[in-house]
């Protein structure tokens, strides 16, 4: 199966935190290599060989060159997490990167309960989480409805001060959600200094799933009289649904001519509510 490279699908794969305290941080000719090898992977068994080829130059030992070598293996559309683990597992002592690499791997190919022994790990390898560990985690709770392991990751986040972070509450805000608590849910939310669409959208969708109508019309008037003109197209979803549980005609309405205006070619579940 062929794809695109995910060096050239995301912005995610970073130099380690010790080079880029260096002002004058540029890469090294081994990085450039390991880049360069890497971005011409369009399959697993590309990268397996390509993966040969770095043993083969000595650039394994280069924490960059075996990070990219795993986020590739691991977040590519096309790559494989038995062999993004067997490459991890021959890395000694591993950053926060790399763990949350394949915290977000196993999430991606749903092994939800993998990512939470991860993370068990890197916390006994004393190695701190950061603000790009917990999303995906909170996403694995909220998959396996694991509302005391969710509340524990929240304690940790908490503790190591990203509680402001607005991807972790945005995630906060779906786990407690899915678990069906709500009330914890709205109390992110609410505490939320700073929202973004993404926000508003997770609220609304928990009140969506749970049926809670009128609270779901109430927050998109809420999101609207905050300046949030331009809605996802999940938030007209959840709205479209609350307009018809509740008869709720000329509000449709105007949230079908809101959708119109705003979003070019209407997705099949739009279509469906519609």
């Amino acid at each position: 199966m062929t794809g695109t490279s995910v060096l050239n699908q995301t912005h995610l794969l970073f130099p380690t935190k010790d080079s880029l305290q260096t002002p004058e941080f540029t890469f090294s000719s081994k990085d450039q290599e390991c880049i360069s090898l890497l971005k011409r992977c369009r399959s697993i068994k590309e990268i397996k060989q390509i993966h040969a080829q770095i043993l083969k130059f000595g650039l394994f030992l280069d924490p960059f060159c075996a990070g990219n070598l795993v986020a590739t293996c691991a977040l590519s559309d096309w790559g494989s997490m038995d062999h993004a683990c067997s490459i991890f597992r021959r890395i000694d002592a591993p950053e926060a990167f790399l763990f949350n690499t394949m915290i977000r791997g196993h999430v991606k190919d749903m092994n939800w309960g993998q990512a939470l022994l991860l993370y068990c790990e890197m916390l006994e390898s004393g190695v701190e989480p950061d603000n790009f560990t917990y999303p995906p985690l909170l996403k694995a709770c909220a998959r396996l409805s694991a509302l005391e392991e969710g509340m524990l990751i929240h304690g940790h986040a908490f503790k190591l001060g990203l509680q402001g972070d607005l991807f972790v509450q945005n995630s906060l805000i779906n786990m407690y959600g899915k678990c069906g608590i709500i009330e914890l849910s709205r109390s992110v939310f609410d505490q939320m200094l700073e929202k973004s669409v993404a926000s508003w959208s997770a609220i609304i969708a928990v009140h969506a799933s749970l049926g809670k109508w009128w609270e779901c019309l109430m927050l998109f008037g809420d999101m609207n009289r905050e300046g949030f003109w331009r809605a996802e197209e999940s938030i007209l979803v959840s709205v479209l649904s609350a307009c018809t549980h509740l008869g709720a005609l000329d509000l449709g309405r105007c949230t079908h001519g809101s959708l119109l205006r705003s979003i070019s070619g209407l997705n099949k579940l739009l279509e469906f509510a519609t």
